[in-house]
């Protein structure tokens, strides 16, 4: 019956969100452990309610539940990586890294925006560079590749290069000559 109601939750989300709301009230009420249902709970009432710590306690309990489910585990960091508490998304990440079934086109792109996030866009590419890699679909292969032209974009803008041979004028270099 959870599973129904979770269905009918997901259903709605986009045009009847109070709805969905209710329908995840009543997925919890017959399985407060049905995982799905507390990692939408978690993401409705964080998106629409701004209730961050209520939609974390949600989130936690389907982690709680599912500690081994890379479904589970993806969604949470991506809460996570919402509210940056890099530190969880990071240990997130790593145990991402220990499960059986395991995305790693996911993993390192979630890799990539940490990184990015930390101010190493130098890594975040390396992320991405590794995502695609993995990646197997065509579609992804190239949102992958926009998003490594986008951090090289972003690094240059950070981290302008100076050419050679500039730096002083032509009439501070002819003073120190004749000085």
């Amino acid at each position: 019956m959870a599973d129904q109601y979770f269905l009918k939750a997901k259903e709605g989300l986009f045009c009847q969100a109070d709805e969905s709301l209710e329908n995840l009230h009543y997925a919890l009420s017959y399985d407060a452990e049905h995982a799905p249902a507390n990692l939408l709970m978690g993401q409705i009432i964080a998106g629409q309610l701004g209730d961050w710590n209520q939609a974390a306690a949600f989130v936690n309990q389907a982690l709680a539940t599912r500690p081994d489910d890379f479904g589970t585990c993806l969604q949470a960091a991506w809460f996570w990586m919402g509210r940056l508490d890099l530190d969880r998304v990071d240990g997130l990440v790593q145990h991402l890294k220990t499960l059986d079934y395991a995305f790693w086109e996911e993993i390192h792109f979630l890799e990539s925006r940490v990184a990015e996030r930390k101010g190493d866009l130098k890594a975040a590419r390396k992320a991405v560079k590794q995502a695609r890699l993995q990646v197997a679909v065509q579609g992804g292969a190239q949102f992958l590749e926009s998003e490594d032209n986008r951090l090289k974009a972003k690094q240059k803008l950070l981290n302008p290069k100076r050419k050679k041979g500039k730096g002083k004028s032509k009439k501070a270099k002819k003073r120190k000559k004749s000085d």
